[in-house]
């Protein structure tokens, strides 16, 4: 269990990134500094997408199935609805993404 809310483990060891739309935000105002991260995001996905051919993009919610125009293999993206508790109602729960299915199983 995570009790620092530090997830730096999932890089380091599981090789996992996390890259949100915006990196900040002012407070009780979502997607208020988006345009300031815009750049950022799409030139990180980019180099990322060009760099690495083992990579899976996991886009959740509409932000981040924008960002599907910078990733040059379409077949290396997973698409689902953003776990938030304002929509993770709406097809996030019981949707089985973060399950792995290996040979069928």
């Amino acid at each position: 269990s995570f009790k620092s809310g530090n997830l730096e483990k999932w890089f380091y060891r599981e090789k996992i990134f996390l890259l949100n739309s915006s990196l900040s935000v002012v407070k009780g105002k979502p997607g208020s500094m988006m345009n300031i991260w815009e750049d950022f995001t799409n030139e990180a996905i980019k180099f990322i997408s060009e760099q690495n051919s083992n990579c899976i993009f996991l886009l959740l919610g509409n932000f981040a199935k924008v960002k599907e125009s910078f990733i040059t293999d379409k077949e290396r993206i997973i698409k689902g609805v953003h776990p938030s508790p304002m929509s993770a109602h709406h097809g996030f729960f019981n949707s089985g993404i973060f399950k792995l299915e290996v040979n069928g199983l």
